[in-house]
């Protein structure tokens, strides 16, 4: 995303392509994050990469929405500002 942008809540208007709904298995790995304190703090670290991505409407550079229940992460790509 250029810098200056920021992204907004509303959801994406452009239309969903059809696609073939797949599942994918990523691990939950392992970061460790300082505290104010100067603590160092074990946090859940998940990264998702590749073409599948792509398929599925996401850009390179684009705001994503993060729905957040319980055990389920919902990802929405958003507008940003000035588009």
């Amino acid at each position: 995303m250029p810098k200056g942008r920021r992204c907004t809540a509303a959801a994406s208007s452009q239309p969903l392509p059809e696609i073939t709904v797949q599942q994918r298995s990523v691990k939950v790995d392992r970061l460790y994050r300082s505290t104010p304190g100067g603590r160092e703090v074990l946090v859940p670290h998940l990264r998702l990469k590749g073409l599948w991505m792509k398929e599925a409407g996401f850009a390179v550079g684009e705001c994503v929405r993060v729905e957040v229940e319980h055990h389920r992460l919902v990802l929405t790509p958003i507008a940003a500002d000035g588009d």
